[in-house]
């Protein structure tokens, strides 16, 4: 149940569709009882084992259910949310999609050795309502990723501390780079977000229990692209920072999202120099 971190999709992202130079990174912290189980947030009961994968651009709220039992397990999602800053995002709505389709169909005939062809477009609109209730078989598994946990720009920092790490990038580790590091507590943190699940192991719901898993964020760290990426393979970056427990958002500029000091007139070239160690050398 564990899964592959998408490096060739982050890569791809990365390379070709954005132009940002820095990374603000997000580190999380799950609330008891979801824990800790090989690199994922999981919780666990005697009945259902969800798995959540948060890395992605602006995260993700990303899980897999997996039903325990030798019975069906149902999830009402109309009675189920994404819950942000404690803001309700419904995963159900009672509403239909309209999407068109079309099929042409040709035919080709010969008239005394001369080709010719007809043909016909058919068009017709195909109306899906989204499912409210899903059933789980015993023993098995579905994965839902709908929503983003966080889709802002960049989240302004209040505090942080500009300190010196080796880079990420070169075998010369005597090289250091510049990082602006903030954590928070839970009653101090920019987002806390909820995962409420409604389960039954009837279909008509006649008896149900619950799962609310909650997160916060616990720590922001702002970095050069180039060391969020990590050493160069032959085909891709290592990037090391990757974990399903945490999640990125790119920027432009870092002056954006931390306007203290050095900062404070957000000026690439000096933001530049202090990411990549040129105003260490010069101080």
């Amino acid at each position: 149940m564990i899964r592959l971190f998408p490096l060739v999709v982050l890569a791809i992202y990365l390379s070709a569709c954005s132009t940002a130079a820095y990374v603000q990174l997000f580190g999380t912290k799950a609330i008891q009882p979801v824990t800790n189980q090989n690199g994922n947030y999981v919780f666990e009961n005697d009945t259902v084992k969800i798995v959540y994968s948060l890395w992605a651009e602006y995260g993700a709220m990303d899980f897999t259910i997996y039903n325990k039992l030798n019975v069906p397990l149902y999830i009402d999602w109309r009675k189920s949310a994404y819950i942000a800053n404690e803001q309700k995002h419904d995963y159900w709505e009672d509403k239909e999609t309209v999407n068109s389709e079309s099929h042409s169909v040709g035919v080709g005939v010969a008239y005394y050795n001369v080709a010719a062809a007809k043909s016909a477009t058919y068009g017709q609109a195909v109306k899906t309502k989204p499912e409210r209730i899903t059933f789980i078989a015993p023993k098995s598994q579905v994965t839902k990723s709908q929503y983003e946990i966080y889709p802002v720009a960049y989240v302004k920092l209040s505090k942080g501390e500009i300190s010196f790490k080796a880079n990420s990038y070169s075998a010369d580790t005597n090289k250091k780079v510049a990082i602006i590091h903030s954590n928070y507590q839970l009653d101090e943190t920019p987002l806390s977000f909820r995962n409420f699940l409604t389960f039954s192991t009837s279909e008509n719901f006649t008896h149900e229990f619950y799962a609310d898993n909650a997160f916060y964020i616990s720590w922001v760290t702002i970095m050069s692209l180039q060391q969020f990426r990590g050493l160069s393979g032959v085909t891709d970056f290592d990037y090391p920072f990757a974990d399903y427990k945490r999640f990125f958002i790119s920027l432009d500029n870092p002056g954006d999202a931390y306007c203290d000091g050095l900062f404070r007139d957000k000026r690439k070239s000096l933001a530049h120099n202090i990411f990549t160690g040129e105003w260490l050398q010069k101080k």
